[in-house]
């Protein structure tokens, strides 16, 4: 009665224009047979909330050029939106269809973009947390979220999150899970996060991370990379963790490499090691990673060996 498949769409198409001249094309609408009702389109983006509801006609090329992300912060990335066709028998039951897919998706619970615009300053001119927040306002341009579980001495942070780094937050939440503190940092532009709220791990002094991570034992931050395929670069000056870490991550069929230089962690104002030890573990997780299904085995890798570590 329902069916649902998903492609990738290009930001013109979503809107119902063509694709323009010498663009990169994505992926081809196909054909099939229509079950009584109406066809309709949901375009999500990668957080996994509606951006627009389209009809067949729309998107009947999905081609065109995509428009630039701020994902990474780089030109060479692209925010990709994500088509679902799915046959309602009626309006009404849109609600209560039970979706099937040939790959299971990846929900985001990253918060919606509620900044006014674009960047105004470059996070790169930042020194520290206080400039950032002499620019920006929180829970509008960029929201913190922190939970405390005073009986862990582990936290899990991800100070790139929301609009930043794509996926983090809910990586770090999910690794996190009931057991471990965790703090969340994201940005909430409309565009342009990366260039405006991407302040360096080791000039990331919000008090309230801070806090937090002087009564941690083990610190783990969760970042994004740019890096090609499904990669887990592992940084921080907790050598025997991360050892560990890399360990259960290889066993469960990851690909973990040691992180280079510039992305390795060894400075001792990294975020990841302003906890009680003076040393954390730095995940720099590719963009295929994050938006992978696969990333389920991830997050059970670490969860079981910061469980034996606590």
């Amino acid at each position: 009665m329902f069916s649902d498949r998903v492609g990738r769409i290009s930001a013109d198409a979503a809107v119902g224009l063509p694709p323009r001249r010498g663009g990169r094309e994505l992926c081809h609408a196909q054909k099939t047979k229509r079950p009584p009702g109406r066809l309709l389109g949901e375009v999500r983006n990668t957080a996994g909330a509606v951006v627009k509801e389209i009809s067949a006609e729309a998107a009947s090329t999905v081609g065109g050029r995509l428009g630039a992300g701020d994902e990474e912060g780089s030109s060479k990335n692209e925010q990709h939106m994500e088509l679902r066709w799915c046959h309602y028998s009626r309006p009404e039951a849109r609600s209560s269809i039970a979706y099937s897919r040939m790959t299971p998706p990846v929900f985001s619970t990253e918060p919606p973009r509620t900044g006014t615009g674009m960047a105004t300053r470059l996070a790169k001119d930042f020194g520290s947390f206080a400039d950032l927040s002499a620019v920006y306002e929180v829970d509008k341009d960029y929201r913190i979220v922190l939970e405390h579980r005073p009986a862990s001495m582990t936290a899990v942070i991800a100070p790139h999150g929301g609009g930043i780094e794509a996926y983090t937050s809910d990586i770090a939440r999910q690794i996190a899970g009931q057991d471990f503190s965790y703090y969340l940092f994201e940005g909430l532009l409309k565009a342009g996060n990366f260039a405006a709220l991407h302040l360096s791990s080791h000039r990331f002094d919000e008090a309230s991370c801070l806090e937090l991570l002087s009564g941690c034992d083990h610190v783990v931050a969760i970042h994004g990379c740019g890096h090609e395929g499904e990669r887990v670069l592992l940084g921080g000056r907790d050598a025997e963790l991360r050892r560990a870490i890399g360990d259960s991550l290889r066993e469960a069929g990851l690909v973990c490499e040691d992180a280079p230089d510039g992305l390795d962690a060894m400075d001792a104002n990294n975020i990841c090691n302003r906890g009680r030890t003076g040393a954390g573990v730095q995940f720099e997780l590719t963009l295929a990673l994050r938006r992978s299904p696969r990333r389920e085995l991830l997050i059970r890798a670490v969860r079981s060996v910061l469980q034996r570590a606590s």
